[in-house]
């Protein structure tokens, strides 16, 4: 497999990936590692469907519940990107459940709550990753996000107060 990802992971050669991967697979057909890499794969060429069974499949086969934390990050990642919001959210947090040093399905998590308008949910996650991120940087940028967000929500929420009180004095 190692090979592989030199020959085609290096250079995004996916359908040649792809196509190595499948014969991989064929003649190791329980090696959670190759249906892992079958699905980055797949994922990378839009095929999300197909990466979800490969992403389960290596599931299946994986022993380790930090790894199984990993793959179902992926998982989460495959519905996220087809739309399947729900879903996302469910897998991320399976994923933090088996592997609780993971910080980034908190990050995606609070992504689809503020695209679901539910800026209380998106500062939770936002403020668990944080608690786990290790890196200062994008630690700090998301610090920054949080209290602006916070200040505008806090002024919508104020704004929406008034509004209220005029109408009933009305």
């Amino acid at each position: 497999m190692n090979s592989i990802i030199d020959k085609y992971f290096r250079f995004n050669k996916w359908d040649d990936a792809k196509n190595e991967l499948e014969i991989y697979i064929k003649s190791n057909p329980i090696d959670p590692d190759a249906y892992r890499l079958y699905g980055s794969v797949l994922s990378e060429l839009k095929l999300f469907d197909d990466a979800i069974i490969s992403l389960r499949n290596a599931i299946n086969y994986e022993k380790s519940d930090e790894k199984k934390g990993e793959l179902y990050y992926n998982l989460g990642l495959n519905y996220y990107s087809k739309g399947l919001k729900s879903v996302a959210i469910q897998m991320f947090d399976l994923s933090t459940n088996l592997n609780n040093i993971l910080d980034l399905p908190y990050y995606i998590k609070g992504v689809i709550y503020y695209e679901n308008k539910e800026p209380g949910k998106a500062i939770s996650n936002w403020k668990q990753y944080i608690t786990l991120a290790s890196n200062k940087e994008k630690k700090e940028k998301m610090e920054k996000i949080i209290a602006l967000y916070e200040s505008s929500s806090l002024m919508k929420n104020q704004e929406s107060k008034k509004k209220k009180e005029k109408k009933k004095s009305s």
